[in-house]
């Protein structure tokens, strides 16, 4: 990591040019003085950031998606994931499918199985990534029902996943933490496009992540 104690810039995705694009900005809005450089990003006085959430609308959800949250824990990192192309992730990422889809599956194993051993142990978890999908029924590309078998294959590893920890975890508690976990909104009749129903879209998310804000 940079040396950025609240402006976290992870060197695997950001490039001295995007530090420099963002220093350039930071100058002009007067965040920083004129002359200052690169190691003064840290300087930057933003505000403590509590919780974030972090939103992709199709192929932006694949994106979103593959940012672990590992990489940024002092972030406490949710997703809101909009029509998430998971039909056609073969014609967006090409060779990369396998490679996006297993970053998604990989953060929601880890965040069920941190809160699994939360339950278990009746400790207070520290904060464990949440994942809502809001899909369309009527998704132009992944059908609803391609979207219910992906869910429930998504669901099924995570479940597995939990299986194989040691000590072993009790089926009802793995159900309970892939379900903390995993959320569903279902928009009735919407198309990929959501045309006139983008306020549907930021209601399923709001009423969904406005609880978390409360909780580790």
């Amino acid at each position: 990591m940079l040396a950025a104690a609240r402006l976290p810039l992870h060197p695997r995705f950001h490039s001295s040019a995007d530090c420099k694009s963002l220093l350039a900005q930071m100058r002009a809005r007067g965040f920083l003085l004129p002359d200052a450089n690169i190691d003064q990003l840290d300087a930057v006085p933003l505000p403590q950031v509590t919780h974030t959430l972090l939103c992709g609308y199709s192929y932006g959800a694949m994106l979103a998606a593959s940012v672990a949250s590992a990489d940024y824990p002092q972030l406490k990192i949710d997703y809101a994931l909009v029509s998430y192309p998971c039909s056609v992730l073969w014609a967006l990422a090409l060779q990369r499918r396998g490679w996006y889809l297993q970053r998604l599956a990989a953060t929601v194993c880890d965040a069920a199985a941190a809160y699994a051993v939360a339950l278990a142990t009746n400790s207070v978890p520290a904060h464990v990534p949440r994942m809502l999908f809001v899909a369309g029924t009527a998704d132009n590309f992944t059908s609803i029902a391609a979207y219910d078998r992906w869910w429930i294959q998504l669901h099924a590893k995570a479940i597995q996943t939990l299986q194989t920890l040691q000590p072993p975890v009790a089926s009802d508690v793995a159900d309970r933490a892939v379900s903390h976990v995993l959320a569903i909104a279902r928009i009735t009749n919407a198309d990929h496009g959501w045309l006139r129903r983008e306020s549907e879209v930021a209601d399923a998310v709001v009423s969904w992540w406005t609880p978390l804000q409360s909780m580790p």
